[in-house]
Formats: C-alpha cells, structure tokens, sequence
C-alpha cells in the first residue's frame, strides 16, 4: 500500500535559474544599482534595484530560462 505521502505529492516545478550580482554601487540618482551576471555568459549591464536585498535574490537569466517562458 503507498504511502500518505505518495499519495498527494504533487510534481515540482523546475526552478527559475538566477544572475548574479557582479557589481554593485550608488548610482548618480543615489538609487541602489547592480550589473548582474549568470554561468551562461549573460550580463545585465547596469540594472536599478529596489534594496541590496533584491540585488542579492538575483534577476531571472533570460538565456536560461527561455524553455521555461515557452
């Protein structure tokens, strides 16, 4: 007999696969500003965050996840 768990597991949904921050810094608005980078070779070039707490979330790779948008 399965068990409870077996029973009601529900499949998982594939992860979203992030950039990284590589640079970070004030930009000239005094707003929190990032370039982010992920192992694909993308780069964001120079993004404005809301927090340093965004910034370290990471932004969705578009490279990476372009099955996923499909």
């Amino acid at each position: 007999m399965p068990r409870q768990q077996e029973l009601f597991a529900k499949p998982g949904a594939k992860r979203l696969k992030r950039a990284h921050v590589i640079d970070a810094g004030s930009l000239p608005d005094d707003s929190i500003g990032a370039v982010f980078g992920c192992r694909c070779g993308w780069f964001s070039g120079w993004v404005t965050v809301g927090s340093v707490a965004e910034a370290k979330k990471g932004l969705p790779c578009p490279v990476c996840n372009q099955e996923r948008a499909q």
